[in-house]
């Protein structure tokens, strides 16, 4: 996972609290009100598109389907967001498996799912039906999706979560600050010493440190399918679903981390290039010009961007 190392050189507050489904860690170097402005801000965001609140502004755009439904600066982001890197990915990185992974039993919070189920389901794969049935007006603030359409923000949520909470915390008067949700990690503002933030890159399930890099700006971002799996009689199941097949991918690949200008960019990144496999994927993350470590078993494959 990535790991957030909290810099001794200037003081700094920090937090941890439960967000999106996983553990969040705030670090900023400011006045004590920004910290509880960051934790409100989290929640937020979690309330605008997390599909696990009934009540969340994405939950309602799904119960309007087929209708232009009025939604914060936030959720019309986001959405934006994922209709740029749906194309840029050539659909790799694609939120309409929302169905399938619901149907392999990904239908709650992970901390409430049972992993070993005693009756396993099998449903038969079921192909993503792609954002073409999402439809944004940044300017209006509207958005619209089709009947049947449901998306999924998970990972790209968090990623732009961090950005945006790193980034807010700096614009009102923070001297930096670095925000950690699950693995992804984006930072802001002064570095806490020469050379960056140095953030280590260690293997998901062992611990073991694979890479250390120092992140300046922009975010990193750790997709992997040892974490968030489960089983179904003999079934291994995992939450990153291959579009093209509705089933968790099968490439070898265990975990992919990126460093990108922006965490949430580095998050999809990951995510498209492990679903992608070996020649796609490596291509993918060459194409984008970032860095990227793409770990198979104790093997680790480092790839050299320019993207800064």
């Amino acid at each position: 996972m990535l790991t957030l190392a909290i810099p001794d050189e200037r003081r700094w507050l920090v937090t941890t609290v439960p967000t999106m489904g996983t553990s969040g860690e705030i670090q900023i170097d400011g006045p004590a009100y920004l910290m509880a402005s960051a934790t409100r801000r989290l929640d937020e965001l979690e309330a605008s598109w997390s599909r696990f609140r009934p009540d969340s502004e994405l939950e309602l755009l799904h119960a309007r389907a087929g209708s232009w439904t009025a939604v914060s600066a936030d959720l019309a982001r986001i959405l934006s967001l994922a209709l740029v890197m749906h194309r840029q990915t050539g659909g790799w990185f694609d939120p309409s498996v929302r169905t399938a992974l619901e149907q392999l039993g990904y239908d709650r919070p992970f901390r409430s799912l049972d992993t070993e189920r005693d009756t396993p389901r099998y449903p038969p794969p079921l192909p993503a039906m792609g954002l073409d049935g999402l439809d944004v007006d940044l300017p209006a603030g509207r958005a619209r999706v089709a009947p049947g359409l449901r998306v999924d923000l998970g990972g790209i949520g968090k990623g732009l979560a961090a950005d945006i909470v790193a980034h807010e915390a700096v614009m009102f008067g923070a001297r930096a600050a670095c925000v950690g949700l699950g693995g992804d990690v984006a930072v802001a503002g002064e570095p806490p010493r020469r050379g960056g933030w140095e953030i280590p890159v260690t293997h998901p399930t062992t611990g073991v440190e694979l890479d250390r890099h120092l992140l300046t700006s922009g975010g990193m971002a750790m997709s992997t399918t040892l974490l968030r799996a489960w089983r179904q009689g003999p079934k291994h199941q995992h939450h990153l679903i291959d579009p093209s097949r509705g089933s968790p991918a099968q490439t070898g690949i265990d975990t992919v981390a990126v460093v990108a200008r922006s965490t949430a960019r580095a998050e999809v990144l990951a995510k498209s290039a492990l679903i992608a496999g070996d020649v796609w994927g490596r291509q993918l993350l060459r194409d984008a010009g970032v860095k990227a470590w793409i770990v198979r078993g104790t093997e680790v494959e480092r790839i050299e961007g320019d993207e800064f």
